[in-house]
């Protein structure tokens, strides 16, 4: 069984599974213009091959040992990485760097603007209905793959910490600890549906935006001189304010209401992590730019150690 259109009007899709969806590039065709032939779900069946991500969607779902074995090696790369590169001179690897830095500014561009259907959402409910959301009963098609891809970018990441160790730039905690707990943390609200992802993912693809095309102007030397690393660090903290407040309400609508299907483990991994990145991010913006010390600075770079 292919993906089959069952209803134009409503732009409803049957998947090989048996489960209908609403095609986010159906209900929106302006959204056509940044969408692959690979995910147009409601052109099923005009001799277009479509992706059926269902299998990929099962297997992330059922092999939880990935993302402990990604980071496994992440950590074992860490250490003996480092010590393979002390007695060596830094590698000079600024073109490969530049083109990771822009595949990545890319790709969540790409992101952000799949997210289009989630945002008509998001603003269209109340913070209580977005918190409460059954996401099996809203998402699927294109806006499914992007979740996938979501996850998986979260493994692709980690390469960010080898140009730290071949460049021989400080490995700061900040940087390790982002990577390892956002990556554990993407994998569990993945298997757990949790709906406070509706916020997180957008925010974190529009953070990645700006973050990773900074890095890459700088690698090809050619940042603006406005383009400062301070909005930089704006972005972030804003996204854990915000990432911390919905971690909250999460929990609150889960203690005081009882037609809330928020799960506990995600739950309360999302209000601990983004608790400790508003913490370590807040540190930073003080000691940097409230304090102006100029060694206060991150991803890849010296932290003041007290905060950390």
């Amino acid at each position: 069984m292919d993906f089959v259109l069952v209803d134009p009007e409503k732009c409803l899709v049957l998947d090989p599974s048996g489960t209908t969806f609403v095609e986010p590039s159906c209900v929106y065709p302006f959204t056509l213009l940044w969408y692959f032939p690979f995910e147009k779900y409601h052109l099923a069946g005009d001799g277009r091959k479509l992706w059926n991500y269902l299998p990929m969607k099962t297997y992330l779902e059922s092999h939880i040992f990935l993302p402990v074995l990604a980071i496994s090696m992440y950590g074992a790369f860490i250490y003996f990485g480092r010590k393979f590169m002390a007695n060596r001179k830094p590698f000079n690897l600024r073109p490969l760097l530049a083109a990771w830095n822009l595949f990545l500014c890319l790709y969540s561009i790409c992101t952000v603007l799949h997210g289009y259907s989630g945002y008509v959402l998001i603003f269209g409910r109340s913070i209580r209905d977005n918190l409460c959301e059954d996401l099996e009963a809203t998402y699927g098609g294109s806006a499914y793959v992007w979740v996938i891809f979501f996850v998986i970018s979260k493994f692709l990441e980690l390469f960010d910490t080898f140009f730290i160790v071949v460049h021989k730039k400080p490995l700061i905690f900040l940087h390790w600890y982002h990577h390892v707990t956002v990556l554990m943390f993407c994998w569990v609200a993945f298997i757990e549906k949790t709906p406070s992802t509706l916020f997180f993912g957008p925010m974190n693809a529009c953070v990645h935006s700006v973050m990773y095309g900074y890095y890459f102007l700088m690698a090809i030397r050619m940042k603006p001189k406005w383009f400062n690393a301070i909005w930089i660090t704006v972005f972030q903290l804003a996204q854990m304010v915000i990432g911390t407040a919905m971690s909250m309400l999460s929990m609150y609508y889960f203690v005081t209401d009882e037609d809330c299907p928020n799960k506990k483990g995600s739950m309360i991994a999302s209000f601990f992590l983004y608790g400790s990145y508003l913490y370590l991010f807040a540190a930073f913006f003080y000691e940097r730019y409230f304090k102006g010390n100029k060694n206060a600075t991150f991803a890849g770079e010296q932290v003041a150690k007290k905060y950390l």
